[in-house]
């Protein structure tokens, strides 16, 4: 097997925003006297930007941190995950297209802040303190997107110090951690596919539930790119990939409209090819 190193890089998402939400500490200390609570049983948090902004700030955040973790496979933790080499170009594209729609919705609420701000004695009336908000160009620097790449280490390139003792502990160590992530990974990657499997069964278990023809192709897409997300060279996941592919991605959705049996073959050989996954999904 071709070195893990060889064949995948690490890659970082760091994704900054200024949620325009403070604590008013007198607020707080009115509210949890009117309860006749403790000064620490509650907080409370004015939130200078509208409802209907923020939750367009808040949703272009997530959907750009949604297509990072769609792209590539968990690693270590959230923060860095693992991309396939033979990935990157889709990565780079696709990425690149998330982050321009987060920016395009950013630069808009930028643009309109100074219209919010003159707003903002009328929509908070006593919850607009004095403390000052930031600049147009200051909230410039609040909202930034960050994409970093790494290669990913390799085994016999890591130096520790001379004693041999513990130069044998500390190489175990980054041994087992090493297949940690490793097992980790490939059992996103079997997690993935079972999911869209299973989407099949679900759908085609009913004879008159409907269905998009992305049911068929995205599994397609899935099973094209799926040699390259093999990190590993699992054996069991290629001889499964060639079963789905004969036995799903051959299937026309028209066909599976509108055939009943042929729709109740596909959703039994669907459950079957679950059954088998299940062992290696997590």
């Amino acid at each position: 097997m071709t070195a893990l190193n060889e064949r995948a890089m690490l890659v970082h998402l760091r994704v900054r925003a200024w949620t325009g939400t403070r604590k008013n500490d007198q607020v707080t200390q009115e509210n949890c006297r009117r309860y006749e609570a403790d000064n620490d049983a509650g907080v409370w948090l004015t939130n200078f930007i509208p409802s209907k902004d923020k939750s367009k700030l808040i949703s272009a955040a997530a959907k750009l941190r949604n297509e990072w973790r769609k792209q590539t496979l968990p690693w270590l933790d959230e923060s860095v995950r693992i991309l396939p080499s033979e990935l990157f170009m889709q990565y780079r594209k696709r990425m690149s297209e998330a982050r321009s729609e987060y920016e395009e919705i950013t630069n808009d609420f930028i643009s309109r802040f100074p219209a919010i701000c003159a707003q903002m004695p009328e929509r908070l009336k006593g919850l607009l303190d004095k403390r000052k908000l930031p600049t147009v160009e200051e909230l410039k620097y609040k909202f930034a997107v960050t994409l970093n790449v790494f290669p990913l280490p390799s085994m016999k390139d890591f130096r520790v110090g001379n004693n041999e003792e513990e130069k044998a502990e500390i190489l175990k160590q980054a041994e087992e951690s090493m297949q940690e992530a490793s097992k980790r990974m490939m059992g996103n990657v079997w997690g993935q596919f079972s999911g869209l499997v299973g989407k099949i069964e679900e759908r085609l278990s009913s004879p008159d539930k409907k269905f998009h023809d992305t049911l068929i192709t995205n599994l397609i897409e899935f099973c094209i790119d799926l040699p390259k997300m093999n990190l590993t060279d699992d054996v069991e996941l290629e001889d499964v990939r060639k079963e789905v592919i004969e036995k799903l991605c051959r299937m026309k959705p028209d066909t599976l409209r509108h055939d009943k049996a042929e729709r109740k073959v596909a959703a039994k050989e669907a459950k079957k090819l679950v059954e088998k996954m299940s062992a290696y999904a997590l």
